[in-house]
């Protein structure tokens, strides 16, 4: 027998209502306890469940959350001392961005990059904000699909459009993998809740970013895009390895992979003076572009400053250093590249000679610490590469008693080595000089691919990767991300 039709009307009336009704807004969640102070720059603490920091440049902290693609991120805080900002890392569709409150000097606030631009440089700059140190204060960033939105004790400050827009990170704010985190820039501060939440609608896990740790990761967003001006290099060529021709270029030479894709870091090491900022900064994104978490290490933890004009943008691009050699462990990376720029000269072990620059010649712990690390790649079977200068690091490791780059197919740079005594030697050399009486079997400068420029001059022979110059930067990092993620 069938319902009456006015039964049956007000069912289905039921039913439509009830799908009508918007999906309730997630609860906030209280991720002050998530702070990852392992991975933290500077001195970071807990009290009374606020996180606490003093005062440093570029102190930040990641957080073991792992966003959904719409959320909300809330920080309330005090900044207790100084005159600069407090920041807010973040991610939109899986690349890391930041939002500064009270930046520049200029009591700027809003998100940088923006398509490539800071704060000072936008050509529209959004609201200005000067905060009163004492005084407690809320940001919330709230991204959605469509844009992303900043706002400061409930003002809105910046919001910028999702469609045609690219939005990056300047490197004082970034964070060992893309996560949420926060930070304070020579400021002492107080966060006294850090909070986040799901968009309505949106994936409702939160995971912790470090391998190891329970929870369902939302899927992947899409690669970063290469930084605005960036011209990437052509690709290089494999060579089959022929007689007494230097072994094969640009591709894997076999050797076991690490098992999880997921957990893989690499560690760059750069100078804390006058490193190559491109040799750092292009590997870094090729790496991160192919989802490999990338730290970064120097003699002493904290500000790095690059050889002018080496490929920085108008911020200066210091980097700060995650952490110091001496604090390496060399179990949670899968590699480590040695940059290029004359600092780099400090981490030559075996080199008996002197450089003009005191800053270049090390100390003994240095040199030895660098050395160690060297040997425990090596032992592990995980790769070890340098970059322009950085393959002079290479050159002088002791690896049973021999250089590591000793049999090896080798790209060096053509330019020259920094000022000073190079002991069987008039003047001054190249810097692949170094691998050369290392007995490295050195590629000719430009012979890798196309004659015509060093983009694709690298070279790979086991688990050794090394690269000519600052226009090969993209190519090794593009070459050591194909590496760790072959099957």
């Amino acid at each position: 027998m069938l319902p009456r039709p006015p039964l049956l009307v007000a069912v289905l009336w039921c039913a439509f209502s009830l799908s009508q009704v918007p999906a309730a807004e997630p609860e906030w969640q209280n991720v002050t306890g998530q702070a990852d102070l392992e991975r933290g720059v500077g001195t970071w603490s807990t009290r009374d469940g606020a996180l606490q920091v003093t005062a440093s440049p570029g102190a930040r902290v990641p957080l073991k959350v792992q966003p959904a693609a719409e959320y909300d991120f809330r920080v309330t805080f005090t900044r207790t001392s100084g005159i600069h900002s407090i920041a807010l890392m973040f991610v939109v569709d899986g690349r890391p961005t930041v939002c500064d409150i009270d930046a520049w000097g200029q009591h700027l606030a809003g998100i940088q990059r923006v398509n490539g631009r800071t704060l000072r440089e936008r050509p529209t700059p959004p609201q200005r904000a000067t905060l009163k140190n004492g005084e407690k204060g809320v940001v919330l960033v709230e991204v959605r699909r469509d844009q992303v939105r900043v706002l400061l004790d409930g003002k809105e400050i910046d919001t910028v459009p999702r469609e045609g827009t690219e939005l990056s990170i300047v490197d004082e704010w970034r964070l060992s993998a893309p996560g949420l985190g926060v930070g304070s820039w020579e400021s002492a501060a107080t966060f006294h809740a850090i909070e986040y939440r799901p968009a309505a609608g949106a994936a409702l896990a939160t995971t912790p970013t470090r391998p190891g740790t329970s929870g369902t990761a939302p899927a992947p967003g899409p690669a970063p895009a290469a930084a605005p001006g960036a011209t990437p290099a052509a690709g290089g060529a494999g060579r089959p390895a022929t007689g007494g021709k230097p072994a094969p270029v640009g591709k894997p030479a076999g050797g076991a992979k690490p098992a999880d894709a997921a957990a893989q870091r690499v560690l760059i090491v750069i100078a804390n003076q006058d490193f190559f900022y491109r040799e750092y900064a292009d590997p870094r994104q090729e790496l991160e572009r192919a989802g490999i978490q990338v730290e970064v290490a120097a003699a002493r933890k904290g500000a790095c400053r690059p050889h002018a004009n080496s490929g920085q943008g108008n911020d200066g691009g210091t980097v700060q250093a995650d952490l110091t050699l001496a604090d390496v462990k060399p179990e949670r990376y899968a590699a480590i590249l040695f940059a290029g720029g004359w600092g780099a000269s400090q981490y030559q072990y075996a080199f008996r000679g002197r450089y003009r620059n005191g800053g270049y010649n090390g100390s003994p712990e240095l040199r030895n610490r660098a050395n160690e690390l060297i040997n425990a790649f090596v032992k592990e079977d995980k790769y070890v590469a340098g970059l322009c200068h950085g393959v002079s690091v290479l050159a002088w490791s002791r690896v049973g008693g021999k250089s590591l780059l000793d049999g090896r197919a080798v790209c060096a740079a053509t330019l020259p080595s920094p000022d000073g005594d190079h002991p069987g030697t008039s003047g001054v050399p190249a810097s692949r000089w170094h691998a050369e009486v290392n007995g490295g079997r050195m590629h000719p400068g430009n012979s890798v691919g196309n004659p015509n420029t060093s983009a694709d001059d690298v070279a790979v022979d086991g688990k050794v990767i090394t690269g000519q110059d600052d226009h090969s930067a993209r190519e090794l990092g593009r070459t050591l991300a194909g590496l760790l993620r072959a099957p």
